[in-house]
């Protein structure tokens, strides 16, 4: 304990590496690297006679961690193309969406 009048000592002098080995990672949430993005799959066949009348098909899952939509159909020589987009799920992918995981308290 300190006298009121007395400074603080400087604690981060003598920090020790070997008794904290995790005191040099300075690891925050963008350091973490990211699932690699697997192949895209190629969006469905869907006929149309003209620009208005692309749909867009449902989202897939590509595997357990990404998922995969499609953006922009434009027709194009009788059937419709799109942008394919994937999105990595922050908890997992299942039945065309992420999904996330929770747990809920018991009484």
């Amino acid at each position: 304990m300190t006298d009121a009048g007395s400074p603080l000592p400087d604690v981060t002098s003598s920090d020790d590496a070997a008794s904290c080995p995790f005191c040099e990672v300075d690891a925050g949430f963008y350091d973490a690297p990211s699932p690699a993005l697997p192949d895209a799959l190629p969006p469905p066949q869907v006929d149309c006679t003209d620009a208005g009348m692309c749909p867009l098909p449902h989202s897939v899952c590509v595997d357990n961690q990404w998922l995969e939509y499609f953006d922009n159909g434009v027709c194009e020589d009788g059937g419709c193309s799109f942008d394919v987009k994937m999105k990595s799920c922050s908890g997992y992918c299942w039945d065309g969406g992420c999904q996330q995981s929770i747990t809920a308290p018991t009484k």
